[in-house]
């Protein structure tokens, strides 16, 4: 689920009065007080008087599902929600939700750290920070845009920043990767497009000492926990220098090789329209490891429960990247996708951090 807090209604309505008055503040002018209706496991906030075309176009993704079981249970959920919606019935069955929002924008999709406020033609939507006092992703989002680094590649979707907390973004049309039957054109258009966006990668890159891939690391780290709202990110962070002073210590000095990275290019951030691919979420963009796009994306660890993650890492000496260096990037990401409401928040930085460990105990003992 992407709201926090999500079956609190008053905690969620707090969250979202937050973002959406930091938007009118800035940009809007026509805003009125509306009602909402959120209907669960779509994250979809959808204003009441809207049109319902509009409510299935941007629902369009989740009625389509390799597993026809899934896609099935979608499908139905989606059209008995939208009959509710027609008839004004939505109310008597879903939380609403009263925001004060530009009439331009009916719907509102939840994220894990932004909220995506979407227009009337389903064309452009406002992308802003949940908490507000932190632009750490939307400004990573900013970056990889103006940066231009993959711009050859024409990957990424089209950004107008507003400024480091807020920016419009292009809709992007087709559907996530892991959610399509793939002919074999599809597939292999795929594969060159993020071949050459790793080879893109291995241009840019570039070596540096272990300890400043540390310091790097713990500076992202240590600003990002300075505006974090979760109460134990102080401490994730400790344990993050401490596995990184092991590591260090049982690495010695080495060179680790770098490039600008994506941070979570999992399947579902993959889209196909027809002949193009696009690579949307780049909230977590800054430099990483080399490897870590490509192992992330090519053996799906994103999408993995945590019995098969634990089996990928079994075998590390027939793995072709430093395991450890990979170990210590995971810890940092899952840090800062920290959701307290979340169980397996805390279970996968505890298994990485038992990797990281093992991986040590291991290389000391051979």
């Amino acid at each position: 689920m992407k709201f926090d807090q999500f079956t609190d209604a008053d905690n969620l309505k707090s969250e979202i009065e937050n973002s959406i008055n930091y938007v009118s503040n800035i940009i809007w002018s026509d805003s009125k007080q509306s009602n909402f209706v959120l209907i669960p496991r779509l994250n979809i906030l959808f204003r009441e008087d809207s049109d319902i075309r509009l409510f299935l176009d941007v629902t369009k993704e989740y009625k389509s599902h390799k597993n026809f079981y899934r896609k099935s249970i979608a499908i139905n959920y989606i059209i008995i929600s939208a009959v509710l919606l027609r008839l004004r019935l939505a109310k008597f069955f879903f939380k609403t939700v009263s925001l004060k929002v530009s009439e331009f924008y009916p719907i509102i999709l939840g994220g894990n750290n932004r909220l995506r406020i979407i227009d009337s033609s389903n064309s452009n939507a406002l992308l802003v920070s949940k908490n507000t006092a932190n632009d750490f992703f939307t400004n990573n989002a900013i970056n990889a845009f103006e940066q231009r680094k993959f711009a050859s590649l024409g990957v990424l979707p089209e950004i107008l920043p507003i400024n480091k907390t807020l920016y419009l973004e292009r809709q992007i049309e087709g559907l996530a990767i892991n959610r399509s039957v793939l002919d074999a054109f599809e597939t292999d258009l795929i594969a060159k497009s993020i071949n050459r966006f790793f080879a893109m990668q291995e241009e840019l890159s570039r070596d540096i000492s272990i300890d400043a891939f540390l310091r790097y690391k713990t500076s992202i780290l240590v600003h990002f926990s300075n505006n974090s709202t979760a109460e134990n990110t102080v401490d994730m962070v400790k344990s993050f220098i401490d596995l990184g002073r092991q590591v260090r210590s049982y690495l010695g000095n080495v060179l680790v090789k770098t490039c600008p990275s994506h941070g979570d290019l999992n399947r579902g951030n993959v889209f196909l329209d027809q002949k193009q691919v696009h690579i949307i979420d780049w909230e977590y963009y800054m430099y990483r490891n080399i490897d870590y796009d490509r192992i992330i994306y090519c053996n799906d660890l994103r999408h993995k429960a945590l019995s098969d993650y634990l089996n990928f890492f079994k075998t590390t000496d027939s793995l072709d990247f430093c395991v450890l260096t990979f170990l210590l990037e995971e810890l940092s990401f899952r840090i800062l996708n920290f959701k307290s409401d979340v169980s397996d928040s805390q279970i996968f930085i505890n298994t990485i951090s038992m990797l990281i460990k093992q991986e040590i105990i291991k290389g000391e003992t051979r």
